[in-house]
């Protein structure tokens, strides 16, 4: 929104069958690298543009912004099975913005925000715990490192 680039047109993109994504775009664009922010933004954004309350659901938006983004960058991560990356992020579920967390996805999709993550995970290597960075200026290194050979990648 910041840069004005419009609206996904989800509905006619979906129904071509194409494997849709979430990411942040980069913090010189988008303010920041939330990617709950980013899943609320984009189901949000749908309803309004469609006016239909149903459109992207919580639990699409959540799959957008894990298994399809590492399914279009062809990696072996976005979801937790024997051979894949063991990325993940492991998540307060006391924290206030989840409480109550009767509808996990859709509070995390909706209601949650980068402070309610705990731990973060990569590789298999603990990056955050408690939410405190071990390291923090190598894992920056390490990030910067990793993006590029993403851009590489395209």
């Amino acid at each position: 929104m910041k840069i004005s680039s419009g609206i996904l047109p989800y509905p006619k993109l979906k129904e071509a069958g194409l494997n849709l994504t979430i990411a942040t775009d980069g913090a010189a664009s988008n303010n920041n690298l939330d990617m709950l922010e980013e899943m609320k933004t984009a189901a949000l954004l749908q309803k309004v543009a469609t006016m239909n309350p149903e459109m992207l659901p919580a639990e699409e938006a959540f799959q957008m912004g894990t298994l399809n983004g590492a399914k279009a960058l062809d990696l072996n991560c976005g979801e937790i099975k024997e051979g894949a990356w063991a990325d993940m992020i492991l998540v307060d579920l006391n924290h206030v913005r989840l409480v109550p967390n009767h509808c996990l996805i859709q509070n995390l999709v909706y209601s949650s925000h980068a402070s309610a993550i705990h731990t973060t995970i990569c590789d298999g290597q603990v990056l955050m715990h408690d939410g405190k960075v071990d390291d923090e200026e190598e894992v920056k290194a390490e990030a910067t490192r990793m993006a590029q050979m993403l851009i590489d990648k395209l």
